[in-house]
């Protein structure tokens, strides 16, 4: 279980065929680098397989054992036929060797009618939005505004904030492109094929990728895993290891030091019980949990388990007048035999009820979460 690194892919499809060797040569160094600065981490090609660019680069992947997955702009047959022979042949033995290929739903249809160009609109946003690093070979000449190409990928990595929710900690400010600048067929001017680094903020893609792979240090066995969630505090990490762990023995062992609310709830619903329930079979929670807790229903059901636990008189009594005041207040809701002016008494009494009761409640709130367990 680890967080792999996903390099997406966009690019001309007409780059030149006299540039291949350099441009195979540095796609491969940064792949090569990617690789070797985050050993604890997986590096994972996000490639829709078009023909020029997102071809040779995963044929790049192949030839390095990378695992490639394929968002594809359309169903396979119908994406046939933007292929030349040459290029089909090409593209059916990559698609052979992918780890997964799928169609990108089509964010573009407008009361059923949608193009061709939409389909590989959304297959390039997809890539750009479920990469950490966009890989963009590119002439460098800026986006049309209804272009679909690469422009338009490099420009959606950059300057748009719509993340997966599958990845970790990625955003707007640590967005990154390798540009790999080269020619077109199409074009008449010549671009020698060099290479550069395209940050949102200097150096984030380094600190971003670190982060992942220090991250994926701890990941190699139940007890790393323990440990990240009884030390890491930043929520987005939590929720992320939270969503793939499928064992409630696991993450209690990650109690009390790591006592979250979503820890608590995430073993709740692995073992189809409440909340409160885990609480009560962990005494030791009880006060972590109520500090976390938001709901005024569940801080009640803490305060008992504390008052059972604890036997506070004090807090025993606070309850039973909050008791008594809610119980007012049903009674003045149920009462039909009040004319006009009477309800609109009821009305402030019952406002003036409710208030008593919160006062109460923060107070007992206040005074159990200075307690000791």
């Amino acid at each position: 279980m680890r967080f792999p690194i996903f390099v997406g892919v966009t690019g001309h499809r007409d780059i030149r065929a006299e540039d291949l060797p350099r441009l195979r040569e540095l796609v491969w160094s940064e792949l090569e680098r990617l690789v070797n600065e985050h050993p604890n981490s997986e590096v994972v090609m996000l490639n829709s397989l078009a023909a020029g660019a997102d071809t040779l680069c995963a044929q790049i992947a192949v030839d390095m054992g990378l695992r490639l997955v394929c968002p594809l702009p359309m169903n396979v047959d119908e994406y046939r036929f933007d292929f030349s022979e040459n290029e089909l042949n090409d593209f059916n033995a990559l698609l052979e060797k992918t780890e997964e290929s799928f169609v990108v739903e089509n964010r573009f249809i407008i009361h059923g009618i949608t193009s061709r160009d939409d389909c590989y609109r959304s297959a390039s946003y997809y890539v750009a939005a479920n990469c950490y690093v966009l890989l963009a070979l590119w002439d460098g000449v800026p986006a049309e505004r209804k272009s679909c190409g690469t422009s338009k990928a490099v420009e959606y990595m950059l300057e748009e904030v719509f993340v997966s929710k599958n990845l970790l900690l990625k955003n707007r400010m640590n967005s990154s492109v390798i540009h790999i600048k080269c020619s077109r067929q199409s074009s008449s001017e010549y671009i020698e094929p060099e290479l550069r680094l395209i940050e949102n903020t200097e150096g984030c893609q380094k600190r971003l990728l670190d982060r992942i792979d220090d991250l994926n240090s701890y990941l190699e066995d139940e007890d790393g895993i323990i440990k990240l969630l009884a030390t890491c505090h930043d929520a987005s990490i939590q929720n992320y290891l939270l969503d793939i762990i499928e064992d409630a023995s696991m993450l209690r062992k990650a109690l009390p030091g790591s006592c979250t609310y979503s820890i608590i709830s995430r073993i709740a619903e692995l073992d189809g019980v409440s909340e409160i329930d885990v609480v009560y079979e962990n005494p030791e929670l009880i006060i972590p949990a109520l500090k976390m807790q938001a709901d005024w229903r569940s801080k009640d059901l803490l305060i008992e388990l504390y008052i059972n636990k604890h036997g506070d008189s004090i807090i025993r009594e606070a309850q039973k007048r909050i008791a008594e005041l809610e119980r007012q207040m049903v009674d003045l809701a149920n009462d039909t035999s009040l004319d006009e002016f009477e309800y609109i008494d009821a009305e402030y009494k019952n406002d003036y009820l409710e208030e008593q009761c919160a006062n109460i409640r923060l107070e007992l709130f206040e005074r159990v979460c200075k307690q000791e367990v």
